[in-house]
C-alpha cells in the first residue's frame, strides 16, 4: 500500500500531539515494517522546519539522538 503521509501526520508524530498522536504512530509504524510504503510532498519539508523549529529545544535534542 503506497501512502502519501499529510504533514500534520508527521507533526503530530514527532511532538506527540494528542489525541493525535496514536494515529501517526501507527501510520508511521506502518510505514517503518514495511507495511505501507509512505511518502510525503516535496513542499512538506519547508512547512515542517517552519513548524519545528519553534519546538520547545528538548524535543529537539531528543530527535538528534535518533
Amino acid at each position: 500500500m503506497v501512502v502519501l503521509i499529510d504533514t500534520n501526520v508527521i507533526i503530530d508524530f514527532l511532538v506527540a500531539r494528542e489525541p493525535f498522536y496514536d494515529s501517526a504512530l501507527r501510520v508511521m509504524k506502518k510505514c517503518a515494517s514495511g507495511e505501507a510504503e509512505g511518502y510525503m510532498a516535496f513542499h512538506s519539508l519547508p512547512n515542517l522546519w517552519y513548524i519545528l523549529r519553534k519546538s520547545q529545544q528538548i524535543l529537539r535534542l531528543l530527535w538528534c539522538q535518533l
